[in-house]
């Protein structure tokens, strides 16, 4: 609990979390009703901050995936992309790069939806010579619209790229929650 805003402390704090983007100027936390990761660098810092809603009663509109108000900062699993062999799976969204982290796959990462593939990923990529990337974004328009753009850039780096295609309008999460086992 925050101490109450009409105290010094209270007012300090709530100034500190709405700079970085945690609180919002409306009094309301940004990541409410939401499952929330934080994506680390390498010493250890938290560098952005993911959240996913974990309702279903929504207003229409809501988005789903949130991050941090800004640029984007930092990359998740930066282990599994060190010891990924040289592949790595990258998701479009956070929720379906732990899916196959839950299946077993060490070696993925996430972009920052779409529109999200940034230079700290490929620096990160290149830092720690991958050589073939597997884009696993959603299969939708927008997905594909992104899984071109970041192949572009990819293959512009010299590195290899191929698309998971799951069934269309499904993502990884998705498609993951339908099979059994």
């Amino acid at each position: 609990r925050l101490p109450e805003k009409n105290r010094k402390a209270g007012a300090d704090i709530r100034a500190r979390l709405e700079r970085i983007g945690l609180y919002r100027a409306s009094g309301h936390e940004h990541f409410t009703g939401s499952l929330v990761v934080p994506i680390l660098d390498e010493d250890g810092h938290v560098s952005e901050v993911y959240g996913r809603k974990i309702r279903n009663n929504l207003r229409a509109g809501t988005p789903l995936h949130l991050y941090l108000p800004g640029p984007h900062k930092g990359v998740w699993n930066l282990d599994g992309i060190a010891g990924s062999g040289g592949e790595v799976i990258l998701a479009e969204a956070l929720i379906d790069a732990m899916t196959f982290w839950c299946a077993g796959f060490r070696n993925v990462t996430a972009g920052y939806g779409v529109e999200g593939f940034t230079a700290d990923h490929l620096a990160a990529l290149r830092r720690h010579d991958i050589r073939r990337v597997l884009i696993a974004f959603d299969r939708d328009e927008a997905g594909e619209r992104g899984a071109a753009k970041v192949a572009a850039a990819l293959i512009a780096a010299g590195i290899d790229c191929y698309r998971i295609l799951f069934p269309k309008g499904m993502d990884a999460n998705a498609y993951a929650l339908k099979l059994t086992p």
